[in-house]
């Protein structure tokens, strides 16, 4: 997806980057120059943080850029923020919902491993906030692309899962109730907490939102279990 000077990259299992429960750095460096062929630039570099399902926001700039680029999968955090040209920052996905934020403003980015604890803990808040504060970032001038993730057609929880969410779960449609079992809406939840920042609804992008449990070509930790690999989605200023 190329919009201008940001490109924005949504993987699929084919770019599974994770074998045997360890991220090969040969798949990295094949995929920065696949995300360089298909952007029609060569980058600087391409950074992925260790995920570890928080709500914490880091921040790539000039100052750690090298330090970063050397530990892939190491700096701790759920979500990367930057406004360095050149530069792809990603996640991780299988089953997770990736977020890309994007401030067309100043020129600006971020991207989110966003699962149902950085949901549950406000991730999405945590990233509005800090580019807000680091970029003067506003939210009417946020565009939001939402990448392939569990769908509520088939994301099952349990009953006692209600609890790491508000009361108002049924009201904003985050569970759904089919035969007596609930599924949990991640998209949904996200578009709710995004609303909550005032993000225009119409700035919100769904066409990449494939379910990676029913649609075939994804990792998903649902469907392959330990085996599931992890799908990437990068983002990148020009």
């Amino acid at each position: 997806m190329h919009i201008e000077n940001f490109f924005v990259f949504f993987g699929s299992e084919k770019d599974n980057l994770r074998v045997n429960n360890h991220y090969d750095l040969e798949k990295i460096r094949r995929l920065q120059k696949k995300l360089s062929q298909q952007s029609g630039r060569n980058l600087d570099g391409l950074l992925f943080l260790k995920q570890t399902h928080s709500a914490d926001v880091v921040v790539l700039n000039a100052d750690n850029k090298s330090e970063f680029l050397s530990s892939h999968f190491q700096q701790p955090g759920d979500a990367i923020i930057t406004a360095e040209k050149n530069m792809g920052i990603g996640v991780v996905t299988a089953d997770c919902l990736p977020l890309v934020l994007y401030d067309t403003k100043n020129h600006a980015i971020g991207v989110i491993h966003a699962g149902w604890r950085g949901l549950s803990g406000k991730i999405i808040s945590n990233t509005v906030r800090k580019m807000k504060k680091t970029f003067g970032t506003k939210s009417a001038e946020l565009e939001v692309y939402f990448g392939p993730s569990a769908g509520v057609c088939c994301y099952e929880v349990q009953p006692d899962f209600l609890h790491h969410f508000p009361d108002t779960v049924f009201e904003n449609k985050i569970i759904e109730t089919r035969g007596g079992k609930f599924y949990f809406n991640e998209c949904r939840a996200a578009f709710v907490e995004l609303l909550e920042n005032k993000v225009d609804a119409a700035a919100i992008n769904f066409s990449k939102n494939n379910c990676t449990i029913c649609q075939p070509g994804f990792c998903s930790a649902r469907v392959q279990k330990e085996n599931a690999g992890r799908q990437p989605t990068v983002c990148i200023l020009f």
